[in-house]
């Protein structure tokens, strides 16, 4: 009766556990803890973190920018011709075109855009190994298939050296289609390109003599400061709480093409003008002019500053 009872004893531990822990576990009540009081001298922190997307503006204080819709590229293709339709006029389409040459170092010996055709030099685009005993080309023909709607056709032509002689090769079709998707890349990617472009200089409206930009004063300030160093110009002096920037220019910065950067060979040892940056602003946006110059120099100046301020922006993207 002892051992048996000594068996049972784990079994009956067991199960008043058990029990105990259901009865706990219903008696349990959860209870939602109140917020640390906030000292007086501090704020309460945002919940929004890290990753909250910013909160739309109200409709009156909102800069409402007016942008033009990327363009369509689709890829067509019947059998074992692919082909581009791009969405788009063919003066707004002939300069991505020449970009994508440019920038894959392939020269063109013939680029006509009254006939709608680009035409590469021959050219060794391989790096296996025996590559310099092939040569490839490409011809780009550029088709109207509707108001302003292209068709983009792209044919290979190889050869091979054979006994010291070129031979034509079979037209690659799957280097056609390899390009055509490059293509189809590059002009998506520049078009994005020119929307961030836009919507930059939109930030930085010039007129009435006055720069507008929508900074807030400190990053203004700090932006136009390396505009001015970006420019060549000198800094002799500077005060922020009235939003001054002294700056020395030569008389030969401005020309009848507008303002341009004086080598240092050319510069002398005194400047021939002095001027003022004046920089106004709050928490949003700021404004800004240049006193002690004419107008005509006022301007060339101001649109110097705005081009080198764009530029910066875009390099920050």
């Amino acid at each position: 009766m002892r051992v048996v009872l000594w068996r049972l004893l784990p079994l009956l531990w067991v199960s008043a556990l058990s029990s105990g822990c259901a009865t706990d576990r219903e008696s349990i009540q959860f209870e939602q803890p109140q917020d640390l009081a906030i000292p007086p001298d501090l704020t309460r922190p945002a919940r929004s973190g890290f990753l909250a997307l910013p909160s739309e503006q109200p409709p009156s204080t909102r800069r409402q920018t007016l942008l033009p819709p990327l363009e369509r590229v689709s890829r067509l293709a019947h059998n074992q011709q692919q082909w581009l339709q791009i969405d788009n006029s063919q003066e707004r389409l002939w300069p991505l075109l020449e970009q994508f040459w440019q920038q894959n170092n392939i020269a063109l010996q013939f680029n006509q855009i009254e006939l709608g055709v680009m035409e590469t030099l021959w050219f060794n685009g391989r790096e296996q190994r025996f590559a310099e005993e092939t040569r490839d080309k490409f011809r780009l023909r550029v088709i109207e298939t509707a108001p302003a709607q292209y068709d983009l056709y792209l044919t290979h032509y190889g050869v091979r050296k054979v006994d010291s002689k070129w031979q034509f090769r079979p037209r690659d079709y799957d280097l056609e289609h390899e390009i055509l998707g490059r293509l189809a890349l590059s002009i998506a990617e520049q078009q994005q390109q020119q929307q961030r472009q836009l919507a930059r200089e939109a930030d930085f409206t010039l007129a009435a003599g006055e720069l507008s930009l929508q900074l807030d004063y400190a990053r203004a300030w700090r932006e136009t400061g390396l505009a001015l160093d970006r420019l060549a110009l000198t800094i002799s002096d500077k005060d922020r709480s009235n939003g001054l920037y002294f700056i020395n220019l030569y008389r030969d910065n401005f020309s009848d093409d507008g303002f341009r950067l004086i080598p240092p060979d050319e510069q002398s040892d005194k400047s021939d003008l002095k001027a003022r940056v004046r920089l106004e602003g709050n928490r949003q946006q700021s404004r800004l002019t240049i006193e002690n110059l004419n107008a005509s120099e006022q301007q060339q100046l101001l649109q110097a500053i705005r081009q080198e301020l764009i530029r910066q922006e875009m390099n920050a993207l």
